[in-house]
């Protein structure tokens, strides 16, 4: 006599207390696919490794009372980053203008009900700095921040090729579903799993383990190089296999 669909994956889930660790944070749901019945597995696959790029973004701003020495002033230290990156062997073609931004600047009477005081103008510039040796992180940061940076932030790690990384997750991801198909297979009294489809969906995770946002009010003398620590990158795969069970 057949199982309800319902009380079958009732009966599915209460053998999840018995499987393996390393398969609780699977998906699974089991259903009537009309001669036999289907299993469908929703795994993730994980895979690590040493970043090799890094990317940071910086910034200066100029606040002047119009907004031609807004700019001009803004300029004048945008120009002293990009003449501090080329000095420490940052090529040109690695950074990158991300914003340039003009705003006015006015007082407010908070409750007076007096209308707003236009006070100057402030002009931000941003850039972005693609690094392909990440030891030097910390350096670049240093550098930044001697020459008049007032933002800073990142770095931002990632690999340049991560293709063999996308490809462990995936080996990953189904070595979990082979093996727990095969489980509730013979849990459920069935010979084997069969696959019938797979989905895939993919994702990536950077974990850096130190606060990344760096804000520079002064511009002090550096005793040491700023320390930076890469991490691991992450990159995951998400299968969805559909099993028919043989009885």
């Amino acid at each position: 006599m057949p199982f309800l669909k319902s009380s079958f994956a009732l009966s599915i889930f209460s053998f999840a207390a018995f499987a393996p660790n390393a398969f609780a944070q699977s998906d699974l749901s089991l259903s009537d696919g009309g001669d036999y019945r289907v299993l469908t597995l929703s795994i993730t696959g994980t895979a690590q490794a040493q970043p090799d790029r890094a990317i940071l973004s910086s910034g200066v701003s100029a606040i002047e009372p119009t907004a031609r020495e807004a700019i001009a002033a803004n300029a004048k230290k945008m120009n002293a980053l990009f003449d501090a990156l080329k000095k420490i062997g940052v090529e040109r073609r690695f950074v990158q203008t991300s914003r340039v931004m003009l705003t006015q600047q006015f007082s407010y009477n908070s409750g007076t009900g007096q209308p707003r005081v236009p006070t100057g103008y402030e002009a931000r510039n941003d850039i972005s700095i693609r690094l392909t040796d990440i030891q030097d992180s910390g350096g670049v940061i240093d550098a930044l921040v001697t020459a008049g940076a007032d933002r800073i932030n990142g770095p931002t790690f990632t690999i340049n090729d991560d293709s063999d990384l996308v490809q462990e997750a995936r080996k990953d991801a189904m070595e979990q579903a082979m093996k727990l198909s095969q489980f509730y297979a013979v849990s459920t009294g069935h010979k084997r799993a069969d696959i019938i489809a797979i989905d895939e969906s993919s994702g990536f995770r950077v974990d850096i383990p130190l606060s990344n946002v760096i804000t520079a009010g002064g511009r002090p003398g550096f005793a040491a190089e700023t320390p930076v620590e890469a991490g691991d990158v992450q990159r995951s795969v998400s299968v969805t296999v559909r099993y028919r069970l043989v009885p």
